[in-house]
């Protein structure tokens, strides 16, 4: 009788568990559900940002530290804001530098900017989770140099 009492506590006791497990949240999920701030921003290859001889690949650092708290809000409509975060550059700045609207290319690998004044560009999806966002995009200086920066996003 007390191994029939243990048996059955041991497979009574869940009661959360009904054999299906919750579906993985989307990228737009992910995407949506929090405020995003750049990290780490990486170019390849190197550039001499400051004229001082040496080439870096970590552009963070040449940033006013007013930039880096600035952030990504992404909404479930399919709208977006870059805002002013908590540090502005100058004071008189409006607080939301840009906005639009956002979507996904076909296959959910890039997310394409349609900002309401200026031209659409993209981010392509390295990867993304509920606490980190990596895009990459590419840009050509007036050499033809082509260059990919990366972006951690947190």
């Amino acid at each position: 009788m007390l191994l029939f009492l243990g048996v059955l506590s041991f497979t009574s006791c869940n009661d959360d568990d009904d054999g299906e497990d919750a579906p993985a949240p989307t990228r737009s999920q992910l995407l949506t559900s929090k405020n995003w701030i750049v990290d780490t921003w990486d170019i390849e290859p190197a550039i001499d940002i400051d004229n001082n001889g040496t080439q870096e690949n970590n552009l963070i650092p040449f940033f006013p530290v007013c930039f880096l708290d600035d952030f990504y809000d992404f909404n479930a409509d399919g709208s977006y804001a870059i805002e002013e975060g908590a540090s502005k550059c100058d004071d008189n700045d409006p607080t939301v530098i840009e906005s639009g609207d956002w979507l996904w290319n076909s296959d959910n690998t890039r997310i394409i900017f349609e900002p309401n004044s200026g031209d659409n560009y993209e981010y392509k999806v390295i990867s993304i989770s509920s606490s980190e966002l990596v895009i990459e995009f590419t840009s050509v200086n007036e050499n033809g140099t082509t260059f990919t920066q990366t972006q951690t996003w947190n």
